[in-house]
């Protein structure tokens, strides 16, 4: 296995892609696929250092003898065939790409929600190693498997003892797409892991198709209610950036998130004090809960008495969207066009209204 170490960025102006056919990404920002002769180079930006690389991976057909020469970075032969998988997101993407027979081992298994992931992991033809933090290095190995998927996270640049097994990691980098067309996008690189690039770019082509589709009806309506998001967690209420995905995909349906002056892509650690002195006047208040808890609105007052001030909380337009029955972390990072529908409605609901996917209102 040949390992890239992390290298500067070319200038402005020059291209990793040269002497090579490169694959146009047209939203993702931080990946770049190029073919050249024998391989396909594929160069991960580091999401939170511009002018570095991530990671370099050099894709080999299994068909074919390794080139003569290669530039540094990790081989990977293709398609993969004995992959461990830690996230339900990446999970559900290869379950609709139909290729779940070159998993062999996922991370949390309990927290997925595909159905034939589910059948495997029960039937024990899947392997659940652990957690993504700490994957079981000794399962990993009897599993021999061929790429590990983990999520890179700031200020992490080692994998612990997965690094010393000489597992390649492919970094899930995607989550630190700032659209949500562009984290769909990645789905292209996976295809090509997998051996299905074909149809990992007809998947993607119809998610943009429809997408696009609804930011374009939304386009021509006038401007949308007022939008909080969440509710604080041990005192502290985090939110989306007003350059995250979420308040990309907001501004798209034509909303006004209270927070999409702000200019940070990730998520804003803010004080309740701050959130409702911006928030109290939102028309809609939305909430992605995780866990069993059930909200009422009886709930939220008892959690803070000063929820009774918020517009929405006294209009009741308060959406909630509970993860853990719907399949929402599983199935709307690389399917944006279904959370889009959801936002659009929630938005826009005298405009051809369609039943909500993963929101519902609260009633009661």
């Amino acid at each position: 296995m040949v390992l890239l170490q992390h290298a500067c960025m070319p200038q402005k102006g020059s291209s990793v892609s040269d002497g090579g056919d490169t694959l146009r990404m047209k939203y993702a920002q931080n990946i770049t696929i190029v073919r050249k002769k024998g391989f396909t180079e594929v160069n991960l930006v580091d999401p939170w250092n511009k002018e570095r690389l991530l990671h370099r991976y050099l894709l080999v057909s299994r068909d074919s003898l390794l080139p003569d020469s290669l530039p540094e970075g990790t081989v990977l032969r293709t398609p993969m065939q004995r992959l461990i998988a830690a996230t339900a997101a990446h999970v559900w993407l290869m379950e609709e790409l139909g290729a779940l027979d070159q998993v062999v081992g996922v991370c949390e298994g309990k927290y997925m929600h595909a159905p034939g992931m589910r059948k495997r992991i029960a039937a024990g033809s899947v392997i659940d190693c652990g957690t993504p933090q700490s994957p079981d290095l000794e399962k990993i190995i009897d599993l021999e498997a061929d790429g590990v998927m983990l999520s890179p996270f700031e200020g992490v640049r080692e994998h612990g003892r997965l690094e010393d097994a000489q597992v390649p990691i492919i970094e899930l980098a995607d989550y630190m797409e700032s659209t949500g067309l562009g984290r769909a996008e990645w789905m292209r690189f996976y295809g090509l892991l997998l051996g299905c690039g074909h149809k990992a770019d007809s998947l993607f082509a119809s998610i943009e198709k429809r997408y696009l589709d609804i930011r374009r009806k939304a386009k021509g309506l006038s401007q949308g209610p007022k939008v909080l998001l969440e509710r604080p967690f041990q005192g502290t209420w985090y939110v989306p950036g007003g350059c995250s995905r979420v308040g990309s995909m907001l501004k798209d349906v034509h909303a006004q998130y209270i927070f999409a002056h702000n200019e940070q892509s990730g998520s804003l650690p803010l004080s309740i004090e701050e959130v409702l002195s911006q928030g109290s006047d939102a028309d809609v208040w939305m909430i992605v809960q995780s866990g069993t808890e059930r909200i009422t609105r009886n709930s939220l007052l008892m959690e803070n008495g000063a929820y009774e001030y918020i517009k929405a909380f006294q209009e009741k337009r308060i959406y909630v969207c509970e993860s853990d029955s719907t399949c929402f972390f599983d199935e709307t990072p690389f399917h944006p066009d279904l959370l889009l529908a959801d936002y659009f409605h929630i938005m826009h609901p005298n405009v051809g209204f369609r039943p909500l996917r993963y929101y519902k209102m609260l009633n009661e």
